[in-house]
């Protein structure tokens, strides 16, 4: 992601059991020198997902699956809980005094990932155990093509404040991805039963309206047709 005059590239680690090993770094990469630059090594958590805000600020987060593996003692040793960590706009390291744990926040009590909204509001996803219950024995993994994973938005300065279910949004796998195209945000999700993903325009905040859907799991778009 760009940051100013440099990229920045997150980096996170599994073991060789596919658990996430608690372990993020990041490398800068100055885009006027070609120089690249380390952050020191921050053994809170593992992180897979990111989302900016206006005003710079970056967000990295563990993915939904994560919050299961740690839940039912899956999550390898050590193990990595679920997360949300910070990086100040030009910093170099992230926030050793910011940690939340996006289930804090909204109602499910697995949760993970992140997508971009506006402003300061982002989205998470919340697994809704009423549509695919979680019954031992489990493969965490296995929860990342359930379709039973909600798109909730709050806002990353006021973690405590409102948090809503997107009710427009249907429940999808556990991969989300955010776009901004002619300055209009998108939320994408992905139904792994149809094989498709569906974007959502997210400008009215907490009200989500169909953009387009095309086949495959969506990473980033580029445009709408």
């Amino acid at each position: 992601m760009r940051d100013g005059d440099r990229y920045i590239l997150p980096a996170w680690y599994t073991r060789p059991d596919d658990t996430l090993a608690p372990l993020a770094r990041f490398a800068f990469v100055d885009v006027e020198t070609d120089e690249v630059t380390y952050s020191p090594v921050d053994n809170r958590c593992g992180i897979e997902f990111t989302s900016v805000t206006d005003d710079g600020d970056i967000y990295f987060a563990s993915p939904g699956q994560q919050s299961v593996a740690f839940e039912f003692g899956l999550a390898g040793d050590p193990a990595s809980p679920p997360c949300v960590l910070r990086m100040r706009a030009g910093a170099n390291a992230v926030d050793p005094t910011y940690f939340l744990d996006p289930a804090s926040v909204i109602e499910p009590a697995f949760a993970g990932s992140l997508a971009d909204g506006v402003d300061d509001l982002a989205f998470t996803l919340g697994y809704d155990e009423s549509l695919v219950p979680l019954v031992e024995p489990i493969n965490p993994l296995d929860t990342v093509q359930s379709l039973a994973w909600r798109l909730y938005g709050f806002s990353l300065a006021t973690p405590e404040g409102e948090t809503s279910a997107l009710q427009e949004v249907p429940p999808s796998g556990s991969i989300p991805s955010s776009s901004t195209i002619d300055g209009v945000p998108y939320v994408s999700i992905w139904n792994p039963d149809e094989g498709r993903s569906r974007m959502y325009d997210v400008t009215d905040r907490l009200q989500a309206r169909v953009g387009a859907d095309a086949p495959g799991l969506i990473l980033q778009a580029l445009r709408v047709l």
